[in-house]
C-alpha cells in the first residue's frame, strides 16, 4: 500500500509547537510529561517556549515511554504498559505531550492511571480528529489517517 509521506522540517516543527504553547500557556502545567520516542522534543521544546511566554521559571519535564509501533508498523492496538509514570508527581496539573495522536489509545491509557484533575494532552498532529473531543487534546495540524508523518529528528 502506498501511503502519502508528510516530510515536516525543523522550521515547521518550530512553528507548531509555538502556535501549541500560544494555546497552552491557558492552562500553565506545573509538570509536562513527553511521550516517548515521539514525544520527547516536541516537550522539551514546549517547555522552553512557555518559559518565554509565561516569563516564569522552567517547567520540569518528564518523560514515559509508551509506544503501539515498531519502526513504521503499528503492532499494537493499545500500549502494553506505560514505564516511567510511577516517577511522576500525580498531585501536579501535568501536560503530556506527543507527536502525533493516531489511535488515541496511549492517552486512554493514562488517562486510567490519573487520579486527581484529569490531565491534559496536546501534540502537533492529529491523526484522529473525532479523538479531541473524548479527551481534551490540544493539537495544531490535521492530516488523514493514511498519513506517514516524516519528523526532522527521525532516520531518513
Amino acid at each position: 500500500m502506498n501511503r502519502e509521506v508528510l516530510k515536516l522540517s525543523w522550521d515547521t516543527i518550530n512553528d507548531l509547537t509555538d502556535s501549541l504553547a500560544r494555546i497552552v500557556v491557558k492552562y500553565p502545567p506545573q509538570q509536562i510529561v513527553g511521550i516517548t520516542r515521539g514525544g520527547a522534543i516536541p516537550a522539551v521544546m514546549l517547555s522552553h517556549m512557555l518559559v518565554q511566554l509565561e516569563r516564569g521559571s522552567s517547567i520540569p519535564v518528564r518523560m514515559i515511554k509508551a509506544s503501539t509501533y515498531e519502526g513504521t508498523r503499528r503492532t499494537l492496538q493499545k500500549p502494553t504498559e506505560l514505564e516511567g509514570v510511577d516517577a511522576l508527581d500525580l498531585s501536579k496539573r501535568t501536560l503530556f505531550v506527543d507527536d502525533l495522536i493516531d489511535s488515541g489509545q496511549t492517552y486512554k491509557a493514562i488517562q486510567k492511571l490519573w487520579t486527581n484533575d484529569h490531565p491534559r494532552f496536546a501534540a502537533l498532529i492529529n491523526k484522529n480528529p473525532e479523538y479531541h473531543s473524548r479527551v481534551g487534546c490540544t493539537w495544531i495540524m490535521s492530516v488523514a489517517q493514511t498519513t506517514w508523518v516524516q519528523f526532522p529528528w527521525e532516520a531518513k
